[in-house]
């Protein structure tokens, strides 16, 4: 991922190709050209121990389906959640959604 230069969210950009994982030390491939003004992304957040240190980066960009909506992009969110363990205590996710996969 890679900042815009044209916006205030650039300077909480990760830049890179990778994402490691905080918890278990995993490197993540990331794949595509990403600026903090892609739409239709999954985003993971790192918090550190105040507001300006809060840093994000995309993890994947999952274009919109033709009918509209967004079901493929919280499909895609919550198998990000799992295999990051990002859910509460973990993580800031506080929940998802299984109706997604009913």
């Amino acid at each position: 991922m890679y900042p815009c230069l044209n916006c205030k969210q650039c300077k909480y950009v990760m830049k890179g190709t990778t994402f490691k994982h905080p918890g278990t030390g995993e490197i993540i491939e990331i794949y595509g050209y990403h600026t903090c003004l892609t739409q239709f992304v999954v985003y993971a957040i790192e918090k550190g121990h105040t507001a300006e240190q809060l840093r994000f980066t995309v993890l994947e960009m999952v274009p919109p389906l033709e009918r509209g909506g967004d079901r493929e992009l919280r499909l895609r969110e919550v198998w990000w959640i799992n295999k990051l363990n990002s859910l509460h205590p973990h993580g800031l996710n506080k929940d998802y959604n299984l109706y997604l996969f009913l």
